[in-house]
């Protein structure tokens, strides 16, 4: 029978399925949905200039958020985050890195048909970023086999 001590260490079924939670809302979710309200809004209600400013802090963003989770770097920042109760680290930081991305590639796709650089038919609304970055998740998933 286990120690009191080691009963406390382990966490239960609910603690478990809360930590889950919490992992999905703000590892994956949360950033996802904090970058597509900022840049939709930022490509709706601001100068291009001035959203083309943010458009870049975003990528710079992504491109730490990357740098972060490979190599030597990525092992020992998985580790850490087990260690702290982080279920699937990898599969959560992956993940929400590809969920990151999105309103940003569709954001950067809008922009540039906002300029002239890139067309499509039917226009797509100033940003409307929901088309786009449904045919990139998409696009994405239709590489795994079915």
């Amino acid at each position: 029978m286990a120690s009191r001590t080691e009963q406390a260490a382990s966490p239960t079924l609910v603690q478990r399925v809360g930590i889950l939670i919490g992992e999905i809302a703000f590892v994956a979710i949360g950033p996802f949905v904090v970058a597509r309200l900022a840049l939709q809004a930022s490509q709706t209600y601001l100068p291009s200039v001035v959203h083309i400013v943010v458009l870049t802090i975003f990528f710079l963003l992504l491109v730490g958020w990357a740098w972060l989770i490979t190599g030597e770097r990525g092992e020992k920042f998985y580790k850490a985050a087990y260690e702290q109760g982080m279920t699937w680290p990898f599969l959560f930081f992956s993940f929400s890195l590809f969920l990151f991305s999105l309103p940003g590639f569709a954001s950067l796709t809008s922009t540039l048909s906002d300029l002239g650089r890139v067309s499509f038919e039917p226009q797509i609304p100033r940003g409307d970023l929901s088309g786009i970055q449904d045919f990139y998740a998409w696009h994405f998933l239709s590489q795994f086999p079915a």
